[in-house]
């Protein structure tokens, strides 16, 4: 029988919500490790060190094999999986040497491993990492390296014939690391621990289509602001060169920030070290900080403009390099194209509800309520056996658009308010024109009771490009408020659907939004609720309506309140520590069907558009004020 006993001080955390997902961890036997090199040609198994890389002036090179047993993982949905070297001597010190070392999936059978005669390699999905440590002058440490891709092949079925420890340039002139063995007796071995969830492959890809799965995804720690900065440059960076590079992400448990690249071009654009200025301070999903204030026109009238500038850090991360065999470019008109897809050209696709780049995996995963092999088979067909996978859903996570403070009637009206079926969410400044934030497939009916649509990314079918668009910008509408002769606040209705109160908005999160970030959300129908933790980001996803919606963030909780219909349009926030004030996150688009209160097994679903869409997009800027206050 296994017992687990959670710290207590974790249990008492206010920032542990229940009910509490342990995910399954392995540190995985290790079965074999070796090296060999121009001066040990055929070593045997029984060194104490291991080596890889170049040295002798160039004329020299080493490379490490290892193998661990990875049965336990057979038909597991692989979350995360690092592998870790103990670095204890090197040619130099530093962040970036060399080319760095690079790991990659053996793709043929050994025994026994010379330097005349060693296994075969592929490329893809191989990790670089070009740190080094345990030089004269710098500490010895651990190297990581992010494989989930090279794991997760091995659990759907590829054989694991191990891993290659090698330079990522083999032209290199020196660049070299060595690292304890196993057989070392002052300890560090070659380890790979492995994070998985038990639901996993329901059918690999084969004959019979794409692969199917099931599971609930990762909980992740909240990013670093210095890792989310970094991140959204790499991110431009893909964007700027969609067939060089594939989508980057952060690894959930190091914090390693990896740059997958698919071409030659692509891996000098992935090796840059990212620099920049990151903005701190921007508050949490802690409802209890102080910072309320009675709403009143006085107050409202009273706004004082928040010109002052944001507080920063500087930061210098430098990325591990990936092989990827597709692009950013072409997985997200894969994506894309499948959110499109009727029936009469894709099996079931009145199925399908959400679609997306899966970056870890280098993919992209539709969730959908069934998976006929009809469907798969015409995915594999269209896209190929490993571009696309299917991850299967509840139907009652189906997502629907939530239309459903109720007297907001004054001269200002507020974020989280009511009008018509909807939730306002910003107020916002078009030069001297006050305009209000909200969804944009709220606007159709309800538009006229605040004043003019002026700008939409909501069209019959779902999203739309604005005009002078390149990208699409999720669900938003900017209402110019021509019937409020005040215009709008620049607060947001808090607590309860009946609340008096509101929170004063100090600006716009400086970043887009990460997976692991935490948010509230203050809608009309369900109030304020907090909790939320972002899952996954830029996804298509199609609704109930067969309207499809693009680029959304999707968010869950696991306890508490859901949102409800009537949300839509809502102010997606987090809560400063300092004075209480909201910082913008997004507008709500819509929810899960029919649930109003989270369980264990079906948390609550939230989708959202990213505040740094509008900011993009939309002409002005969201109001901001200097003012704080604390509840009465």
């Amino acid at each position: 029988m296994l017992v687990l006993r959670p710290d207590a001080g974790f249990l008492a955390d206010p920032a542990v919500h229940y009910p509490v997902r342990i995910d399954p961890w392995t540190s995985l036997a290790l079965s074999t490790d070796t090296f060999v090199s121009t001066d040990y040609p055929s070593p045997g198994n029984a060194s104490t060190w291991l080596h890889a890389g170049k040295f002798g002036n160039g004329a020299k090179v080493a490379r490490t094999y290892l193998k661990f047993d990875t049965t336990a993982l057979t038909g597991k949905a692989i979350l995360n999986a690092d592998l870790k070297l103990w670095s204890y001597k090197s040619n130099a010190c530093g962040m970036v040497v060399g080319s760095g070392i690079q790991v990659r999936r053996i793709t043929s059978a050994w025994t026994k491993v010379t330097l005349s005669a060693q296994p075969t390699t592929t490329a893809e999905d191989a990790i670089t990492n070009r740190a080094s440590y345990g030089a004269p002058n710098c500490k010895e440490e651990w190297l990581w390296w992010s494989i989930e891709g090279i794991v997760a092949d091995w659990a759907n079925g590829a054989p694991n014939y191990g891993l290659q420890v090698r330079a990522a340039n083999e032209s290199d002139v020196t660049n070299w690391r060595m690292f304890h063995s196993a057989e070392f007796a002052g300890g560090h071995p070659p380890t790979l621990v492995v994070k998985y969830e038990d639901q996993g492959i329901v059918a690999p890809a084969g004959a019979d289509g794409v692969e199917v799965f099931r599971g609930n995804g990762e909980d992740v720690p909240q990013m670093s602001d210095a890792l989310s900065a970094a991140l959204d440059k790499a991110t431009e960076a893909a964007e700027a060169n969609p067939v060089d590079l594939a989508q980057p992400y952060a690894d959930a448990e190091t914090g390693q920030l990896i740059t997958p690249a698919v071409t030659t071009t692509g891996q000098t654009l992935a090796a840059k070290t990212l620099t920049g200025q990151a903005v701190t301070g921007e508050g949490s999903d802690d409802p209890t900080v102080p910072g309320a204030v009675e709403a009143s026109e006085e107050g409202d009238a009273a706004e004082i403009p928040d010109t002052s500038a944001a507080t920063t850090v500087s930061y210098s991360i430098t990325s591990a390099v990936a092989n990827a065999k597709y692009s950013a470019g072409s997985l997200q008109a894969i994506a894309d194209e499948i959110a499109d897809l009727d029936a009469t050209q894709l099996p079931g696709a009145g199925d399908i509800h959400i679609s997306g780049v899966q970056p870890q995996r280098n993919r992209v995963v539709v969730e959908a309520t069934s998976a006929s092999v009809e469907m798969r088979q015409a995915l594999a067909a269209r896209y190929g056996l490993d571009k696309v996978a299917i991850r299967l859903i509840d139907p009652a996570q189906v997502p629907i658009t939530t239309e459903s403070r109720n007297n907001d009637i004054g001269d200002y009206i507020a974020g989280g308010a009511a009008y018509g079926p909807c939730t306002t969410g910003f107020a916002w400044m078009d030069g001297r024109t006050a305009a209000m934030l909200t969804a944009g497939h709220c606007h159709d009916s309800t538009g006229a009771s605040l004043g003019l649509v002026a700008y939409d990314t909501y069209g019959p079918k779902g999203t739309v490009k604005l005009s002078g668009q390149s990208k699409y910008r999720g669900d938003l509408a900017l209402i110019y408020l021509t019937q409020r002769k005040g215009g709008g606040s620049a607060s947001v209705w808090i607590g309860s659907p009946t609340s008096t109160q509101r929170r004063y908005v100090s600006g716009v999160y400086s970043e887009y939004a990460k997976v692991g970030d935490r948010y509230c959300v203050s809608g009309r129908v369900s109030g304020e609720t907090c909790g939320w933790t972002v899952k996954e980001v830029g996804k298509s996803v199609r609704y109930g309506n067969s309207e499809t919606v693009r680029y959304l963030v999707i968010g869950e909780k696991s306890s508490g309140t859901c949102t409800q219909p009537g949300d839509s349009g809502s102010p997606v926030y987090t809560i400063r520590q300092q004075d209480g004030r909201v910082v913008a996150r997004g507008i709500t688009s819509g929810g899960r069907r029919d649930q109003t209160e989270a369980n264990f097994f079906l948390p609550c679903r939230h989708l959202f558009t990213d505040i740094r869409h509008a900011v993009n997009a939309m002409p002005g800027s969201i109001k901001r004020t200097t003012q704080t206050g604390i509840a009465r």
